[in-house]
């Protein structure tokens, strides 16, 4: 019988000054989750000015270990997911964007980490989101289509009761 292999994660928040990426034990993680890329309602894609840390990513790739952009967010992070995702344009406009980041910055896929969708609406766009974001990914070149999507979710049954988990398995690796 063969062990199963386990995933071990962790955020890494860059907005913590006493925390860099040379303080990480990266032998310890399969998976970093960096935090956190933003979006508005426009489907813009936003970067805050101290993001960008190419120890972080260099640092773990040489310890096996996956780097992962996380969307969203908690407080005001997951503002603006419910209004660009309406619309396709937008939707389009903003995977774009990531996309473009993620190969530019050699990242190994996304968290999404929307707090929380509140409709049957955001419920539809969301997996929308989600499906689009994996067709993206398996259009372009490698390594892109071996990136992973993961999304943060909730346990409770009256905050993820919109999230359909059914088309997730789809299209995520896991969540």
């Amino acid at each position: 019988m063969t062990a199963e292999k386990k995933n071990f994660m962790a955020y890494y928040v860059m907005w913590n000054p006493e925390y860099r990426a040379d303080k990480i034990c990266f032998e310890n993680f399969t998976h970093i989750f960096h935090a956190f890329l933003r979006q508005d309602a426009e489907g813009s894609l936003i970067v805050p000015d101290d993001f960008h840390e190419p120890d972080l990513i260099k640092g773990a790739h040489e310890k096996d270990c996956k780097v992962i952009a996380s969307l969203g967010g908690g407080l005001h992070g997951s503002n603006g997911f419910s209004e660009f995702t309406k619309d396709p344009a937008k939707r389009k406009k903003y995977i774009d964007a990531l996309a473009a980041y993620l190969f530019e910055n050699n990242y190994d896929g996304v968290d999404v980490d929307w707090e929380f969708p509140a409709s049957e609406e955001d419920k539809n766009n969301c997996t929308l989101l989600i499906k689009e974001i994996r067709e993206k990914f398996d259009s372009m070149p490698a390594p892109a289509p071996s990136w992973i999507i993961t999304m943060a979710v909730c346990g409770i049954e009256p905050i993820n009761r919109y999230l359909d988990f059914r088309a997730f398995d789809k299209y995520m690796d896991f969540y």
